[in-house]
């Protein structure tokens, strides 16, 4: 199991209604604004197709390493799921897509 989903874990035993406001409503919110929303616009804001391209996968990588440091199939899951994220924001230009997306994912467990 991922350390990030330990925490997770550990944290919904402790406290289950902070943990589903923080983990499926503000967490999202942060993370979208910092990897899509300032990470995304800041080194990667010329528009062009190789530009999207870096965006999405640069921005998917990290924050694959923001949820787990390894680099295994939990890092390659996150990965994926970052750039998916990435890519709704590019494809809609707006951050409320990604951040619904986000909240999604985060509250089906």
């Amino acid at each position: 199991m991922p350390s990030n989903q330990q925490a997770v874990n550990a944290a919904q035993m402790k406290n289950p209604v902070l943990n589903i406001f923080f983990a499926g409503f503000l967490a999202p919110i942060f993370e979208e604004l910092i990897f899509r929303g300032i990470f995304m616009n800041y080194f990667f804001n010329n528009d062009n197709r190789l530009n999207n391209i870096l965006a999405v996968l640069v921005s998917g990588a990290i924050f694959g390493f923001a949820h787990e440091l390894s680099f295994d199939w939990t890092w390659i899951m996150y990965s994926l799921l970052g750039c998916c994220l990435s890519f709704a924001y590019m494809h809609f230009r707006d951050i409320r897509y990604s951040i619904a997306l986000h909240m999604m994912n985060n509250l089906i467990p």
